[in-house]
This record gives C-alpha cells, structure tokens and sequence, in this order.
C-alpha cells in the first residue's frame, strides 16, 4: 500500500534529520515508527500481543519524569529522543520469548535496558542521537561480544535471539 502523509515542515525536518543519524532513508523510519505505534496498547500490530510493550511504555513513560540531578551526582534527565530510541530498538528486536528488559536511566541522559537472566548478561545503552552500544556475555562458556555505538538493530537482534533461545531452552539455568 502506498499512503501519501503531509507533515508539517518542522516534523519532516525532524523525520529526515533522525533518519539521516540512523543512516537509513526517511520512508523506511517513518514506517518503523508507524508499526510500533500501531503495535503500543490498543494497537492492531503484533506487538501488543506479546505483552511486553505496555509495561516498556509505563517505565520509560516514569523515567522520562526524572528530573536533572536525580541521582544528587547532577545526572542529565533521560533525553526524550533516547526514549523514542530505546521503544524503537526494542519494536525492532523483542519476540515473543524475549524476557522483558529491565530499564534504567543513564547519568548522561540516555537509558540502559538490561537483560540478566538464564546464564546471559546483555547491556544495551541507549543515546539521544538513537543510537545504542551493547555488550553481551554468556556466562557458562565465557562468551562475550561487544556492539559499537550504531543506530542498526540487526546486530542487536541477534543477541536477544540467543537469549530468547536460551529463555525456551534452559529455564533452571538462571544467573541472575
């Protein structure tokens, strides 16, 4: 289907401006940005359906309160682009079997989703300019992988299948 939408000028300024820092065109984030928005609470996508979207949406929605300082450190409150960037990564690679990440607010504004669980560990930090660095480890063999900062999820994805693998596979198997 083919859908022609008129945006005004600042939100097409801000469109090509995050697709352009994603490195992918305009069209393409504006559909993914469309799918998670239909996916939310009440939407028709299949994301509702896994249960894992409203809760995300209620944590960060809280974490997006913080003020600066929250931490008495003078940490920056969460950016809501990292916010928008941390429900994007995550419509891109939570499946059903996926856990359910824990997530905290950064010192410097971003947020962190966090996965502790069956034997796995994986970080994602998550930045205003929508991009994420991650780093994985596999605590029974030692495994570890580490993801540089970039806006693609697909590296991503490949993680969080290992640990939905691993959440079907080995359930009494918990690190954490």
């Amino acid at each position: 289907m083919s859908l022609t939408i008129d945006l005004p000028p600042e939100l097409e300024r801000q469109l090509r401006d995050q697709a352009a820092r994603e490195g992918q065109p305009p069209e393409d984030l504006a559909r993914t940005v469309l799918q998670a928005g239909l996916a939310g609470p009440g939407g028709i996508g299949g994301q509702a359906s896994t249960g894992w979207f409203e809760p995300v949406a209620r944590r960060i929605s809280e974490l997006a309160r913080l003020p600066a300082g929250w931490d008495t450190y003078g940490a920056r409150a969460p950016e809501p682009e990292a916010a928008a960037a941390a429900l994007r990564i995550l419509s891109g690679v939570m499946e059903p079997g996926t856990p359910i990440p824990q997530i905290v607010p950064t010192s410097r504004g971003g947020l962190s989703l966090e996965w502790h669980t069956r034997g796995i560990s994986l970080e994602v930090d998550v930045f205003a300019s929508g991009e994420y660095a991650a780093a994985f480890e596999r605590i029974s063999s030692g495994e570890e992988q580490e993801i540089d900062p970039t806006p693609d999820v697909a590296p991503l994805r490949e993680l969080t299948a290992q640990l939905s693998a691993q959440t079907v596979a080995s359930p009494s198997s918990d690190a954490g």
